[in-house]
């Protein structure tokens, strides 16, 4: 990722119930929820093209049998 020195990240990030699974238990009782899966794992591998490809096509598989909790990301949107 082109970092030098210490190659320590750029900030400190804290991840807390990030599946689709956690999201809906934490957006329970709201009036209107989305949350879209976004599989985007792939941008970590740009520095190989055969990683490239091949996690592009865990992540094809992952996507058609609906494993949503697999996602690296997702879009919520939310209404209380």
């Amino acid at each position: 990722m082109g970092r030098q020195g210490t190659n320590q990240p750029v900030f400190p990030a804290f991840y807390d119930r990030c599946s689709a699974r956690a999201l809906h238990q934490v957006t329970a009782g709201w009036e209107h929820v989305e949350i879209e899966p976004l599989y985007r794992g792939a941008n970590y591998f740009h520095f190989s093209a055969v990683l490239t490809r091949t996690y592009l096509v865990y992540e094809n598989i992952v996507h058609r049998a609906g494993l949503a909790n697999l996602a690296t990301h997702y879009l919520l949107t939310a209404r209380r």
